[in-house]
């Protein structure tokens, strides 16, 4: 296993990808077909039986973000892409690294920000859920090892962060982009969304939990989709799909209990690709976690 850990946050490594002509109605009960992780680039898997089960699993990491929350150092902040390592207390003080978002919170009142796992003990806090929504990489067929790789295995976990969206989002502030931009193969590099804010499981709606995306299998002038956080789901979408926030203004943020949306992004790497495609890997991790990263074989 390859443990990285560095300094300060690198420049962001999505790249920005063209937006969709508009967007279409939520199509998520296609993102929960077999083989929609290969065949569209994105699929959706529900997690938890139900609350009670997704409440139990959410909770400890819930109760993180809440410590982060409230660490006095943190709501001073920084402007820009600053980043700042915050020690929470307990038994095995988990560390993480918080960066502000540049794009979307220099321009708000409230400042977003990503809080990356900073350690290998904080990162394990996240393996229980990454266990529990894994269920759609492990069902992707066999890529086949390049040559002098390591053998071709499911994608594993890297990293994890929590994302905090404290102000609305504007159309012309999500922009379009690709996670794992820096890989050239699909298959590379995995990202999967759930959160721990907005509805339940259950047939309501709310403006400020969407993600929008272009589907591989769409055809020329299609709407953008849109998918639908709910506790207990996630979704699960390749490193090289079109994506972004679905914009919301905000009174649909007001909605949401305590006024912030909070996701957690958990990210994962495939095996086998070859030393260009694991270098493109490393690259994308350094830029995206500020410094600590996991990556199982070569």
């Amino acid at each position: 296993m390859r443990v990285h850990t560095t300094g300060m946050m690198a420049a962001a490594a999505a790249l920005l990808v063209a937006p969709g002509s508009a967007m279409a109605p939520a199509a998520t009960a296609t993102l929960r077909e077999p083989g929609s992780l290969a065949d569209r680039g994105i699929a959706a898997t529900r997690w938890a039986a139900h609350a009670t089960a997704a409440h139990t699993t959410l909770a400890p990491l819930r109760r993180l973000l809440d410590e982060i929350g409230e660490t006095p150092s943190l709501r001073a902040g920084r402007t820009g892409s600053g980043a700042r390592r915050v020690y929470l207390a307990g038994k095995h003080r988990p560390t993480f690294l918080g960066v502000q978002d540049a794009a979307i919170g220099a321009s708000t009142e409230v400042p977003n920000r990503w809080w990356y796992a900073a350690d290998a003990r904080t990162l394990a806090l996240f393996r229980p859920l990454a266990a529990l929504v894994r269920a759609p990489l492990d069902a992707l067929p066999p890529r086949g090892a390049r040559c002098g790789s390591a053998s071709s295995g499911p994608p594993t976990l890297t990293s994890a962060c929590f994302i905090v969206v404290a102000s609305a989002v504007a159309p012309a502030a999500s922009l379009w982009h690709l996670d794992w931009g820096a890989c050239a193969r699909r298959g590379a590099a995995f990202t999967a969304l759930t959160p721990l804010s907005g509805p339940q499981m259950t047939s309501e709606r709310c403006a400020a939990h969407g993600l929008e995306y272009e589907p591989w299998d769409a055809a020329p002038g299609d709407l953008a989709r849109v998918y639908d956080y709910a506790r207990g789901d996630a979704v699960i979408f390749d490193g090289r799909l079109p994506h972004r926030t679905a914009p919301f203004t905000a009174s649909a943020l007001a909605s949401v209990a305590g006024g912030r949306r909070l996701i957690v992004s958990l990210s994962f790497a495939a095996r086998g690709g070859g030393a260009t495609e694991r270098a493109a890997q490393i690259r994308v991790l350094e830029g995206q976690t500020g410094g600590y990263y996991e990556l199982d074989g070569a």
